[in-house]
């Protein structure tokens, strides 16, 4: 199995690992420290809030480009995880068949989308 060898994406926690508050936000979830957990739920909002008005601004003026850097990541991303293939028989079909099956439940969304 390969495993892969960098990210490219940033995780929440490895934020708070680099700017020391890890430790401060694992202890209020601990203890229900409330005044440390709103802050991180206020700031948690603002984020969303900011990020979905400049998704919406991108939409707007650039929708091919910007469908096209989302889809770009999403794809990126799916090579990152990607463990490898599975060297046994069981393993690569049960792989095969939750693909196929992920497949499918994707087109039949997007046709329950599109009505």
């Amino acid at each position: 199995m390969r495993v892969p060898q960098c990210s490219s994406s940033i995780s929440g926690s490895f934020i708070l690992l680099i700017t020391g508050y890890y430790r401060t936000i694992i202890d209020a979830l601990s203890n229900l420290h409330f005044p440390v957990l709103i802050t991180l739920i206020a700031g948690i909002g603002v984020g969303v809030l900011i990020t979905s008005k400049i998704v919406h601004f991108f939409l707007q003026r650039f929708p091919v480009g910007t469908y096209a850097v989302v889809i770009g990541m999403v794809a990126g991303s799916g090579i990152i995880i990607f463990p490898g293939i599975p060297l046994d028989f069981a393993a690569a079909f049960t792989s095969i068949v939750a693909f196929f099956v992920g497949v499918i439940i994707a087109l039949l969304l997007g046709r329950v989308e599109h009505k």
